[in-house]
């Protein structure tokens, strides 16, 4: 799952060096999608003040959502929630769930990455966090994803398993609105976006307008406007985005 990165001019464009700092850094950021994703049971909070205990949060009057992609990392979910002006303390506890695995969405999030989306399959198994959010955090959380609608699920077509953390009958958990990447028929499991692009050279359409070989400069040129909604299109048109074959609610 995304966050939003401010778009860039052409590849040939000559920032400042401060413009250029900050393309660096958000650029890397791009690469390093999904980030760190929590492994221990912690409470997020503020930067600066320590957010107490998780003994101390009242879980009942809370939402679970099963974080994939990048909400599961600290650092992004905080991110998100100082952006929406909400409380970012959130108890958060890694997990592990069964009966789908973790691909990548048929679309580019605007940081000029191809973000997560969960797939269903029998035999597979993902790393997640779930996190228990309060109500204000939960519409931070839908504003925050704009190609993803959220869905309920059941931990008896789903089994969780949640360290040092309570598990819930049923959780929530975003799902992509254009579907899951494939190439050759088969999905594309979510793997770095450097190895991600190396699997598109296939796509002789695609390898002639992404330098595919260059990862800064696929995510620079994945920036554009035009070319993420060429992208996107191309892969609907071409049959290369299926269906997730989620069991959910709405």
């Amino acid at each position: 799952m995304s966050t939003g990165h401010p778009q860039v001019r052409h590849d040939s464009a000559m920032p400042t060096s401060a413009g250029a700092g900050l393309l660096s850094a958000s650029v890397t950021r791009a690469l390093a999608y999904p980030g760190a994703t929590v492994r221990e049971p912690m409470l997020l909070g503020d930067l600066d003040h320590a957010p107490g205990r998780i003994s101390d949060i009242d879980l009942g009057a809370r939402t679970p959502v099963l974080a994939l992609g990048s909400n599961g990392s600290a650092t992004t979910l905080r991110a998100k929630l100082r952006v929406a002006d909400v409380s970012p303390v959130v108890p958060l506890f890694p997990a592990l769930v069964t009966g789908l695995v973790l691909t990548h969405s048929a679309h580019v999030s605007l940081g000029g990455y191809v973000a997560a989306t969960p797939l269903e399959h029998r035999h597979g198994a993902a790393r997640c966090v779930m996190a228990w959010l309060t109500r204000a955090q939960l519409a931070a959380l839908d504003a925050s994803e704009p190609n993803y609608v959220r869905r309920s699920a059941s931990i008896e077509r789903y089994p969780l398993s949640v360290l040092d953390g309570p598990t819930p009958p049923r959780f929530w958990l975003y799902r992509s609105i254009w579907g899951v990447l494939t190439t050759n028929g088969r999905p594309l499991r979510l793997r770095p976006q450097a190895a991600l692009h190396v699997a598109l050279t296939h796509d002789r359409a695609v390898a002639a307008r992404l330098p595919l070989g260059d990862p800064v400069a696929v995510v620079r040129r994945l920036r554009l406007a035009s070319s993420r909604q060429w992208l996107r299109q191309h892969w609907s048109c071409s049959g290369q985005a299926c269906v997730d074959g989620l069991d959910l609610a709405g």
